[in-house]
């Protein structure tokens, strides 16, 4: 927005014919000034402080104390001996991972293929994580145009509107202070989504029609973890399920994995362009380390509503959407009836779903 108001201001004095004043070059951030925006937006708690690297013996207290809070939540390092190297630049490249995993530190919001952590991988997931992953980078290059280690984390930011869009080709170049805490701002402290390179603006208007995201629900509301029971064809199943105003909520991955190999079996993927999930029926689905985890821990949390809409096979379905943790919620009688099986509830039973049965209200 400043630059666009600034190329105003210029055109208007041209008009006029009024002398225009040199410019100066955008000011580069640097460490020291990363750390500064990082305390003011991210705000590190609770971690230890770091100690004081050596070349910062000289900064001001206040300085000193941001340092020593970045370290200390380790979310910036020093060289390996001592220095902290205020005074050197920071690129696109260093401060994006910064930002996107303190956001979002196990990477959640990416669809980047994982392998299980609890366990070894068996030797089929490792074939067809490999398969995943390249499928994966390649949709990356083609969206991004980035170096292929920060995909992740641009997804991250993408996926979570902190970037609007992305038209950059020097990676490696210096990030602008101004660009950097607008950065912040819509990670940290609800500013507008940035548009790289370029800072925070108005985005422009699209020449093709966009069918726009579902209306998200009115407000945030509360969600209490559930210890519901779910059965799926008589199989008991241990999805992450979240009461909100009422209603059961559940990951659309966890529902995946539970219907996968049946008739109702479909893919999930995710539009970073339409902010839309995507599922496509009669295709099978790879279970994720993070789907059917069991009752969620912590207590109760705040639902947020989520501009995700929803695509099945192309189509847009109308649903109201929760954003917990980074992860969209839907109602299971939303997908239910979109995806055409039978939820149902009983004493006995609970609530359980049937994949020979098509819904019903």
């Amino acid at each position: 927005m400043k630059k666009r108001t600034l190329s105003l201001v210029l055109a208007l004095a041209m008009c006029l014919g009024l002398a225009v004043p040199a410019l100066a070059a955008e000011e580069p951030l640097t460490r020291l000034a990363f750390a500064r925006l990082l305390v003011q937006y991210a705000k590190p708690e609770g971690g230890a402080a770091g100690e004081l690297p050596s070349d910062c013996a000289g900064l001001s207290e206040e300085d000193k104390a941001a340092v020593t809070a970045v370290c200390g939540a380790g979310w910036m390092y020093g060289d390996g001996e001592g220095n902290f190297l205020p005074n050197e630049t920071v690129s696109y490249t260093s401060a994006i991972p910064v930002i996107a995993r303190i956001l979002d530190p196990y990477q959640e919001s990416s669809t980047m293929p994982k392998l299980p952590l609890d366990r070894p991988a068996t030797d089929q997931e490792m074939e067809e994580n490999t398969r995943l992953m390249l499928e994966w980078i390649e949709k990356m290059q083609a969206r991004f145009y980035a170096p292929a280690w920060i995909f992740a984390d641009v997804e991250v930011l993408y996926n979570k509107g902190v970037i609007q869009s992305v038209a950059l080709e020097d990676w490696d170049a210096a990030l602008p202070l101004d660009d950097a805490e607008d950065l912040l701002k819509a990670a940290f402290a609800g500013g507008e989504g940035v548009n790289l390179p370029g800072g925070a603006s108005e985005p422009e208007q699209p020449t093709d029609p966009v069918t726009p995201p579902v209306t998200p629900p009115a407000a945030p509301a509360a969600a209490d973890p559930t210890n519901d029971s779910l059965t799926a064809d008589g199989v008991l199943q241990t999805p992450t399920v979240y009461k909100i105003n009422g209603s059961n909520y559940f990951k659309i991955r966890d529902l995946a994995a539970i219907l996968n190999g049946t008739g109702k079996q479909f893919s999930v993927g995710y539009d970073s362009q339409l902010q839309s999930v995507t599922a496509t029926t009669g295709e099978g689905y790879t279970k994720l380390e993070g789907d059917l985890t069991g009752a969620p821990t912590g207590g109760q949390k705040t639902a947020d509503p989520s501009n995700d809409a929803i695509y099945i096979n192309g189509e847009k379905v109308e649903a109201e959407v929760y954003k917990i943790d980074g992860s969209n919620y839907f109602k299971l009688r939303d997908l239910g009836k979109a995806l055409d099986f039978y939820v149902g509830w009983s004493q006995e039973a609970g609530v359980f779903l049937e994949t020979d049965k098509p819904y019903s209200e």
